[in-house]
């Protein structure tokens, strides 16, 4: 059996992050990076062109230009061919205006090919991720929040990419290359211009820590906000049932204003940051055009140069107010990444090399188990065991610990190493891969979960190569079969979002159907007979006895009927096994399985007799 490996990041900050996600990407990366060089280079051009027609070919300076072209140009003619040729100049100018404009759309294309590439691979780790992670941890987050990280959270790190990430390294090569181009123009003036940019760094820093807590509290808030919208859909019924839409629509806007003062006190915080950056960019402009037209009056540069100079710092000005607002982008990222790597990080099931896979027959056995929620001991040295083939029930009060035990012994709870031992046919269940474990303990909870799929899609879940027949033989067993055939498309018949198409007991009798399609040699009932009739129940248990092969299968229920034909009966209380015999011993002996077998035959009793009278 192929193992699953580890997927969580190694990296620790947001940059690293994003570097370990790109694995596979690298051609959109580099060819992005190539565009933008590109592009950068071009725009580059234009204005040094501009600033040759003002100097050489309007004015009167000597022509100047790279390599061998001045002689050529020389031999041509010289200022004045270039001023009767103007017309190629200008031409010459709309190429290099098209070519920057070429590569930039090629950045853009190949920058939204990264970001998509870089979410599919994100979304895609987190999905798998997410399904290794143990039971205990899912039991511990909201399924809102998870949601609402998967896809708003995703989407905030590939828009991030394709815009901010893509625009952050244009911006930095720009200034590189701008400053190098202003230096070659005239010092002095470049140094004025370079004044602003450790002003910009400098808030730009202080900004970007409290932008970050504030987009992190903000970002919680619409967790939590997707988390209450969720459940409240989920649980659509019971809000009907009790009257309770005032309720949730005030818990709702009170959730949805404290979701909006979030996003409100962001949106004034950048909107003072974009704000300075603009007035410091308006002041770095001023001070670049009044200076250099003193240095340009004073013959310290030709005008040509100034207005190179000028358009070298226009283009430096955009990227010094984009700066401002990728920062704030940053700060969305950075939190969206912070919590994506939270799930990631996350240690998920892993099996040890040495557990084992083998033909389960069913033998199991609980040896002085103790565990705990926390510091809360739920199971205290419980002992008991199950033959093959052998059916035992387990009866108790609600909190007693009669679901654990079936939790620790499908490892959905890891065992600690000191909490006694839970064996499978004598090998120790922390030993046994846990697939192949769950594969072959076929778990039916009390509030069984189908998908929004066809009931035979549902069915052949643990068995996807069983033939319909097949299929409809453990819907028989399961007394669901006539009630599937009721439906006008029968086995094809659509549920809806966790089986609501169905009542409460079609639902358990359904996913009853679908364990026992597996055909696994263990199978535990978690009390998911309640919702069935005492007729249903009483059918289900001898079409299970009835059949060729019979599984080791433990019972948890609250009904006595449903447990007394079993070969024996554990009786829990208070994490503690209290009793443990057959029926007839157990209404015998005095303890809480005699109350508890009396209790319910005085209400059964008392029900039959209202019916008679009712009858009457």
């Amino acid at each position: 059996m192929e193992k699953k490996e580890y997927t969580g990041t190694r990296s620790r900050s947001s940059g690293g992050f994003i570097w370990e996600m790109m694995g596979g990407s690298w051609k959109y990366f580099w060819g992005c990076v190539a565009a933008m060089t590109g592009g950068v280079a071009f725009s580059f051009l234009s204005p040094a062109l501009v600033g040759f027609i003002i100097d050489s070919v309007i004015g009167t300076e000597p022509i100047d230009l790279p390599g061998p072209l001045t002689a050529y140009v020389e031999n041509l003619g010289g200022r004045q061919w270039l001023f009767d040729h103007m017309t190629l100049l200008a031409g010459l100018f709309l190429v290099i205006v098209a070519l920057s404009g070429l590569f930039n759309m090629l950045r853009q294309y190949l920058a939204a090919k990264l970001s998509e590439s870089l979410a599919f691979s994100l979304r895609q780790r987190l999905f798998d991720h997410i399904q290794h992670l143990p039971y205990a941890w899912h039991m511990s987050v909201q399924t809102g929040d998870i949601m609402q990280r998967c896809s708003s959270d995703v989407d905030m790190v590939r828009n991030f990419v394709a815009g901010q990430l893509a625009d952050l390294l244009r911006i930095l090569t720009m200034l590189v290359g701008a400053f190098v181009l202003m230096f070659s123009i005239n010092v002095p003036l470049a140094a004025a211009a370079a004044v602003n940019v450790p002003i910009v760094m400098g808030y730009s820093g202080v900004f970007y820590r409290y932008i970050s807590r504030r987009f992190l509290k903000a970002d919680e808030a619409e967790g939590e906000l997707t988390a209450m919208t969720q459940e409240n859909l989920t649980g659509v019924r019971v809000v009907r049932a009790f009257g309770r839409e005032r309720y949730s629509l005030d818990r709702f806007q009170e959730q949805n204003q404290e979701f909006s003062r979030r996003w409100i006190k962001v949106g004034n915080l950048l909107a003072i940051y974009w704000s300075l950056g603009d007035l410091i960019a308006v002041c770095q402009g001023a001070l670049v055009v009044i200076f250099g037209a003193w240095l340009a009056v004073h013959g310290h540069m030709t005008s040509g140069a100034l207005v190179t100079f000028i358009m070298y710092n226009g283009q430096l000005a955009w990227p010094t107010r984009r700066l401002g607002r990728i920062i704030g982008e940053m700060s969305k990222a950075g939190v969206s990444i912070g919590r994506l790597r939270e799930i990631l990080l996350a240690r998920p099931e892993e099996d040890s090399p040495d557990d084992q896979i083998f033909p389960i027959q069913g033998a199991i056995a609980f040896s002085h188990v103790n565990f705990s929620y926390g510091s809360h001991p739920v199971l205290t040295d419980v002992s008991f065991s199950v033959a093959p083939g052998e059916t035992l029930a387990i009866l108790g009060a609600t909190g007693s610990g009669k679901s654990t035990l079936m939790y620790l012994l499908t490892r959905l709870y890891e065992l600690p190493e000191k909490g006694g031992s839970i064996t499978v046919d004598g090998v120790d269940v922390r030993q046994i891969q846990r697939d192949h474990l769950r594969k072959n303990i076929g778990l039916v909870l009390q509030e069984p979960f189908l998908f929004s799929r066809t009931i035979l899609e549902n069915l052949r879940l643990p068995a996807p190569n069983k033939s319909q027949e097949e299929l409809q033989k453990a819907a028989e067993t399961a007394a669901v079969h006539r009630s599937i055939l009721g439906f006008a498309h029968g086995y094809d018949t659509m549920l809806g979002e966790r089986g609501v198409t169905l009542s409460g007991g079609q639902q358990q009798r359904l996913a009853i159907a679908r364990t026992l399609a597996g055909a696994p040699p263990v199978l535990v009932f978690d009390d998911s007979l309640s919702a069935v009739d005492t007729e249903t129940d009483e059918r289900i248990r001898k079409a299970l006895k009835a059949r060729e092969k019979k599984a080791t299968t433990i019972l948890i229920s609250h009904r006595v009927t449903t447990l007394m034909e079993a070969d024996r009966i554990l009786v829990l209380e208070k994490g503690r096994v209290k009793q443990i015999g057959t029926h007839q011993q157990l209404i015998k002996e005095e303890g809480p399985y005699q109350r508890i077998f009396q209790l319910q035959s005085l209400v059964a009793e008392e029900a039959e007799n209202e019916s008679e009278v009712v009858g009457k």
